[in-house]
């Protein structure tokens, strides 16, 4: 579970800073993310939440997720590749969210994410860059 703060820099915006470490030592390293976002209340039932983020990981990390080792190349077919601790992803996004009632929450969103660095020249990297989406309903208490 990564370890996190936030901080609301005016009413309408934010930082945000989530740590993940691997304490069992199970060879994930550490990993870094960023975030800067922005609301913008539509009305009192509708809010808008723009966003900027960026990804970074120690050399761990990065051979983790990125990397070949010697060993395995020929099994992989791959060549060996460790990659370097560094900046590997920046990501923007937009969520929407809309009260139904007092209870009841309706949500989507949409995140763009672009790979950089040894991330983006590792042979397992099928793609740099993905969209995603988002789109649920909520109740809360």
């Amino acid at each position: 579970m990564p370890a996190c703060a936030r901080y609301n820099l005016t009413d309408r915006w934010t930082a945000s800073l989530a740590a993940s470490q691997d304490i069992l030592n199970r060879g994930r390293g550490m990993e870094l993310d960023g975030w800067l976002g922005y609301r913008w209340p539509i009305s009192e039932t509708t809010r808008m939440d723009f966003g900027l983020g960026a990804s970074w990981g120690n050399s761990q990390y990065m051979r983790s997720q990125f990397g070949i080792p010697q060993a395995s190349t020929t099994a992989s077919g791959y060549p060996a590749f460790k990659p370097r601790a560094g900046l590997y992803q920046t990501e923007i996004g937009v969520d929407v969210a809309h009260a139904l009632s007092r209870a009841w929450v309706v949500f989507g969103g949409l995140r763009y994410s672009q790979l950089h660095g040894d991330a983006r020249r590792s042979p397992l990297t099928v793609r740099s860059s993905g969209v995603s989406a988002t789109v649920g309903i909520a109740w809360r208490n």
